[in-house]
């Protein structure tokens, strides 16, 4: 025991630092950690802002007592204590102490019961032999503190865990938690292992929620190298999470250098070693400290210097609860900025969590002078705890006294087009203007005032209506323009000079855009009008084969023009046709200007087709039950008005024709003047299977054209019957099926199935309950063609066949299987709950007889061989209906038996009809010893002037009467306060107690941190003790 370790207790301002020293003066090493991993901590890996993340150090539930209890065997196989040697004998001294009888892994005590501590731990259960398994693992539980944490801290406190024959100082002092380095006893009221595990565990919470500053979370903090030599400095460290500010309060130094690179060995004088051996012993035997699931993700996406700030934008969530809001803290140049919320827009998160939604991302400007800026991010937690998006630097330009784009610059005819944005980055919704300059001559000056959202890239909150747009009167030819922003004060800046061609206006302008031919006519059309009069209605005079036609005015809607000539409006296109026979034409056109001069379009070449006797379309073929059914168009394009006719053959024979004039659009694409009156629908008688169909569209001389022929399938008619046997069950004395069943000729008529058993024909059952089944082939039917019947039958195994009937009454047949009808027994239930609370066994189930469900049914229970009264089973218990539908839900039983404190043994007796007792059995029930006093201390918050608290409070011996507590602040004792106002939270223990147990008081207490302790009162005015926090009065 060369390593042996102790604690100190450092009672600075009330708080528990805890160290790791050695009698040897060997500073916290630890030779004796075993090793259960395959590959030892990588100490280069250490982060002293983040020792262990928060949700592995909170989490009460990493170790059940049967996996701490394996864990401790592994380290320690066999204890070497009584192995002969006399050093190692149980009781031999060992300095001022003796070695223990037992190590760890063998180790048991009687533990006591625990009251909750508020926003500390919850309440503990003792017991009379507990090993140090179970204690580590109810203490982990009760404090939500790892199991892991807490052995780690036993070895990194005395080496106890790796110890085969610790001393008896080692036990008592197991987490070094109030205990003296002289070699005192520790502080009593935290003596002994149990109490050194609670004491460190809800001191490990209180330092997560701590009030106090030294190590705050978020924050840069000095951390001391070494308690006795301030000469060794400290290191500043940036606290990230609560726990491992928990573990700075408990033991307040970081490993220097030498201390990492030692390992478990020493390092230098100025080398301390708790928190390097805490590290290094989980990870070690547990793995990473940090969580498997991180505890944030994002993305910092957007980082940009704008003259006066810093743009910044990204995303950020919580895997473990996605739609939590998160946020994020940025420093620049080491300045804390505030919070920012991340539940903004932004898609990038639904890559990886498409559930989550999309408001999850964050964008802000910072103010920041010009120059060159370090940015930090640290995203947080639900808890509060920072993580580091590490730092970079962003350059903020200087503030121009004007920016702006001077954007587009064309010459069309007689004019030059500009347009651009302009703004004061100094004064953003100032308005600000421009100068241009052309050929050296000084234009209006143009303000910078409509809508153009370019401005926003680099000034998103100045608005977008600093854009400009204008047109200069210019003859044609190449001019140069120059462009002179100006200041508020008038000065001009430079955008420098270009040079616009103007071209020469031309006397007429526009487009000739469709040329097509179709049946009888040429159609064409484009746009056209006179640049020096907009205004003005032109034309165009077309030739086909060179003869002149009609001129054509452009006069209407085309929009094309608004390209060039946007003040023009849009009345300026032309649509015509021309008559033409079938062939090639050649066409020219020729514009025509306010002289009635020919401008030249050129000249080309257009076919006209010839014009077909029938057009039209065969468009849809399809069988169903008992006939073929077809649709399509069909015009004579000669004469687009008359009616036309279509005769089908089906398998060579000629069907009566069908005239087309019903409404169908699609003719209008070809022959828009036609109407849509051209279409037909028809149905054609024909029996189930394939048939050939050929079509024959009939001209206005009775002659045939062929659409040819293709095959159409006819399905069979539907069934008469249709539907499912879907159940058959047997259940004592009866036959249960269902199903569904409907006549698909006449969905609503309701049908019948007659079942037979063993040949016996039943009653016929009707087709008319609930059941969706049958939606799914007949959706319009309706959902009232279910069944559902039982049959008597006698136990044995039964053959029923099933007839559905048509309206005919013929039986049709869904052949037979076989079902078997359980043996009904005498008696049904379940022995369903058994408790023991003070003073009683509490039992509940459910019980009848399956011969006679109405009948009243009871059960007799023996306590430790005692027969009790008969209990009646005639409450509410739904249970009972799961396999006895029609009985009812008043067959339960609930029932509380006197009995002492200590393991009872139980039985439980059904009884039949005839008195004969059924045995379901025994069982071990323990009730607890009644408790003097039993509670909660609820709440407790500060607030101006006062501290307040809240919880409740009863004597389980005498519920009815009224109880008090006292608390002391800062060691000052209180007035009693009466526990006698509403808080239903007793009714969960004490149902019959009534919620009158409740207490809330405020007690005046000045600004800052004060101590506060709770007293609950026993009928004799003993003290019991709910221990001590911490509150802070704003």
């Amino acid at each position: 025991m060369s390593s042996l370790r102790r604690a100190i207790w450092l009672a600075t301002g009330g708080i528990f630092l805890a160290c790791t020293l050695v009698i040897s003066g060997f500073g916290g090493i630890n030779p004796l950690a075993t090793q259960s991993s395959a590959t030892a901590a990588d100490l280069s890996q250490f982060n002293a802002g983040n020792i262990i993340s928060d949700d592995v150090f909170f989490n009460g539930s990493a170790m059940s007592a049967v996996v701490v209890q394996d864990f401790l065997n592994k380290q320690v196989p066999s204890c070497t204590i009584n192995n002969g040697q006399p050093s190692h004998a149980a009781g031999a001294p060992f300095g001022s102490t003796t070695i223990s009888d037992v190590c760890l892994k063998d180790f048991y005590q009687s533990t006591p019961n625990m009251s909750a501590q508020p926003r500390l731990c919850n309440a503990y259960a003792g017991g009379p032999s507990e090993r140090a398994s179970d204690i580590i693992a109810k203490v982990g539980i009760a404090c939500n503190i790892s199991q892991k944490v807490l052995l780690v801290l036993l070895e990194k406190e005395q080496s106890l865990v790796s110890d085969s024959w610790p001393t008896v100082r080692q036990l008592n002092q197991a987490t070094g938690f109030a205990c003296y380095d002289n070699g005192q006893p520790c502080v009593q009221d935290y003596a002994g292992f149990f109490y050194q595990v609670w004491a460190a565990a809800s001191q490990f919470q209180r330092y997560g929620n701590s009030p106090y500053t030294w190590y705050p979370v978020g924050q840069v903090t000095p951390v001391l190298y070494q308690a006795n030599m301030p000469e060794c400095g400290s290191k500043p460290v940036l606290i990230q999470n609560r726990a491992t500010a928990a573990l700075y309060y408990y033991t307040p130094y970081t490993p220097n250098a030498a201390s990492l690179a030692a390992g478990y060995a020493r390092g230098d004088a100025c080398s301390a070693y708790g928190n390097r051996n805490f590290f290094q012993n989980y990870v070690d035997w547990f793995g990473s400290t940090q969580s498997s699931t991180p505890p944030l993700v994002g993305g910092w996406d957007i980082l940009a210097g704008t003259p006066g700030g810093i743009t910044t934008s990204g995303w950020l969530l919580d895997p473990a609860s996605q739609t939590a809001i998160t946020s994020v803290i940025f420093t620049i140049d080491g300045i804390r900025q505030a919070v920012l919320t991340a539940d903004t827009a932004n898609s990038a998160s639904l890559a990886q969590f498409p559930s989550a939604g999309s408001n999850h991302g964050f964008t802000t400007t910072f103010s920041a002078g010009a120059g060159t800026h370090r940015i930090c991010g640290y995203p947080q937690t639900q808890t509060g705890a920072l993580y580091d998006w590490g730092c970079t630097y962003v350059t903020v330009p200087t503030a121009p006294l004007v920016s702006g784009s001077w954007a587009t610059l064309t010459g069309i005819p007689g004019q030059i087009g500009t347009s651009g944005w302009l703004l004061d980055p100094a004064s953003q919704t100032a308005i600000t203007s421009v100068v241009f300059t052309i050929d050296g001559i000084r234009q209006a000056v143009l303000t910078a005032d409509t809508a153009n959202s370019a401005s926003l890239a680099q000034f998103p909150s100045a608005g977008s209506n600093h854009g400009f747009t204008t047109t200069f009167s210019a003859g044609a030819g190449t001019h140069r323009i120059c462009g002179y922003p100006q200041t508020q004060t008038g000065a001009l800046y430079d955008w420098g000079c270009t040079y616009v061609t103007v071209p020469t206006a031309p006397l007429v302008s526009g487009s000739w855009e469709t040329l097509t031919g179709i049946p009888g006519q040429i159609a064409t059309s484009g746009w056209l009008l006179t640049p020096a009069n907009q205004s003005a209605a032109t034309t165009v005079i077309f030739s086909v084969d060179g003869v002149l036609q009609s001129p054509v005015t452009a006069n209407s809607a085309n929009t094309a023009s608004l390209t060039n000539y946007p003040s023009a409006g849009s009345n300026h296109g032309f649509t015509t046709s021309i008559s033409a026979s079938a062939g090639t034409h050649r066409i020219c056109g020729y514009p025509q200007t306010s002289t009635g001069t020919d401008y030249d379009w050129g000249c080309t070449y257009v076919t006209v087709p010839v014009t077909p006797l029938i057009a039209g379309a065969w468009a849809t073929l399809t069988g169903s039950p008992g006939q073929i059914n077809t649709s399509g168009w069909l015009l004579s394009p000669a004469n687009q008005s008359a009616t036309t006719t279509v005769i089908f053959t089906v398998d060579g024979i000629r069907q009566s024709p069908v005239t087309a004039n019903s409404a169908n659009t699609a003719s209008l694409t070809n022959y828009p003047s036609a109407g849509s009156n051209h279409g037909f629908t028809t149905s054609i008688s024909a029996s189930a299977g394939t048939h050939r169909i050929c079509g024959y569209p009939q001209t206005s001389t009775g002659t045939d054209y062929d659409w040819g022929c293709t095959y159409v399938t006819v399905p069979p008619a539907p069934p008469t019957i249709a539907g499912a046997w879907a159940t058959l069950t047997g259940s004592p004395g009866q036959i249960n099926t269902s199903g569904w069943l409907l006549s698909p000729a006449n969905q609503s008529a309701t049908t019948t199935v007659i079942f037979t058993v063993d040949g016996i024909r039943q009653s016929p059952v009707t087709a008319n309950s609930a059941n969706t089944a049958s939606l799914t082939n007949y959706p319009s039917a309706g959902s009232n063609h279910g069944f559902t019947t039982s049959i008597s039958a006698s136990a044995g195994t039964h053959r029923i066949c099933g007839y559905p009937q048509t309206s005919t009454g013929t039986d049709y047949d869904w052949g037979c299987t076989y079902v078997t009808v359980p043996v009904t027994p005498l008696i049904a239930g379940a022995w369903a709950t058994l408790t023991g609370s003070p003073g009683q066994i509490n039992t509940s189930g459910w019980l009848l007889s399956p011969a006679n469900q109405s009948a009243t049914t009871t059960v007799i229970f023996t306590v430790d061989g005692i027969r009790q009264s008969p209990v009646t089973a005639n409450s509410a218990n739904t249970a009972s209906l799961t396999n006895y539908p029609s009985a009812g839900s008043n067959h339960g039983f609930t029932t509380s038996i006197s009995a002492s404190a200590g393991t009872h043994r139980i039985c439980g007796y059904p009884q039949t009809s005839t008195g004969t007792d059924y045995d379901w059995g025994c069982t071990y029930v323990t009730v607890p010893v009644t408790p003097l006093i039993a509670g909660a201390w609820a709440t407790l918050t500060g607030s101006p002037g006062q501290i307040n608290t809240s919880g409740w409070l009863l004597s389980p011996a005498n519920q009815s009467a009224t109880t008090t507590v006292i608390f002391t602040v800062d060691g000052i004792r209180q007035s009693p306060v009466t526990a006698n106002s509403a808080n239903t939270a007793s009714l969960t223990n004490y149902p019959s107690a009534g919620s009158n147990h409740g207490f809330t008081t405020s007690i005046s207490a000045s600004a800052g941190t004060h101590r506060i302790c709770g007293y609950p009162q026993t009928s004799t005015g003993t003290d019991y003790d709910w221990g001590c926090t911490y509150v802070t009065v704003p």
